[in-house]
């Protein structure tokens, strides 16, 4: 049974302030995974040194990270973390039943395997320090090795962003209901279309990728747009509605800017200052 105007127009309001926190702190997680877990950890487990990060606002970040012997495997670290991870809370999205949770492990998946298949991408096409793949390249000067590179993070980052939007979409479904022409493309316009796209010029690719310009914004927005038509087109006819109680729904959206704001401060007082040890 399709919502009423105001019902829908209501719990749409509450899926976004739910989301955009949530968008925040995962992709401020998709950073640490990167730099610590990554290349800190990586250099650490290899023998050589891991003496602190840096993560700021916008997400750049990097790590005092480095080992003489296996520095290709350290620079490689952080996007393989950064897949690894995705991929595992992908296969855990896929068992959680409740759509604000599962929505949230979808962004963290999300964040994760954009982190971890477009940087590299870019930096393949790109082959510029201080990228990290740029760096592995310039140091093999291995050509047939970039363009098989090319060719899986590019496979990679858009199989995964397709597969993980429909996943999040249908997460919407499940509170909403079956939606019509109109309401699906509207919120596939809205909240993946536009808000998707909005997110890429938040950070400046010329940090990690010399003068490579507004290239991946262009394209990470234009990949989002796209994205649109196919959610509309892809809705499912049939849904199978879960009950969110307006408790839970509040705890939920209560969680997600006390994480929000928590991180912030973390960021503004902490991290941005660099942490070593």
């Amino acid at each position: 049974m399709s919502l009423s105007a105001k019902a829908f127009t209501v719990r749409l309001m509450a899926w976004l302030v739910f989301l955009a926190p949530v968008e925040y702190v995962a992709y401020i997680a998709s950073v640490a995974v990167h730099e610590i877990l990554g290349h800190g950890i990586t250099a650490w487990a290899l023998g050589g040194t891991f003496s602190g990060f840096h993560i700021f606002l916008d997400g750049m970040g990097w790590a005092y990270a480095w080992s003489e012997h296996y520095p290709n495997i350290v620079l490689a670290a952080g996007s393989v973390a950064s897949i690894a991870s995705g991929l595992a809370l992908t296969a855990v999205a896929l068992r959680v039943s409740h759509p604000l949770a599962r929505a949230a492990v979808l962004l963290f998946a999300i964040c994760m395997l954009e982190d971890g298949f477009s940087y590299p991408f870019w930096n393949c096409c790109f082959v510029r320090p201080p990228g990290d793949f740029g760096r592995i390249l310039l140091n093999l000067d291995h050509e047939t090795l970039r363009w098989v590179l090319l060719v899986i993070f590019g496979a990679g980052y858009l199989s995964s962003t397709l597969f993980l939007n429909i996943l999040l979409f249908r997460c919407l479904e499940s509170d909403l209901g079956p939606l019509g022409l109109g309401r699906a493309s509207l919120i596939a316009w809205l909240f993946f279309g536009v808000g998707g796209a909005a997110v890429w010029f938040g950070f400046d690719w010329n940090q990690v990728i010399e003068d490579i310009g507004r290239l991946p914004q262009f394209v990470g927005a234009g990949l989002q747009l796209a994205m649109a038509p196919v959610l509309v087109a892809t809705r499912r006819q049939t849904v199978t509605t879960v009950r969110i109680s307006r408790n839970s729904r509040r705890v939920y959206i209560a969680t997600a800017w006390l994480a929000c704001v928590g991180l912030l401060l973390a960021l503004t007082l902490w991290f941005r200052h660099g942490v070593e040890w």
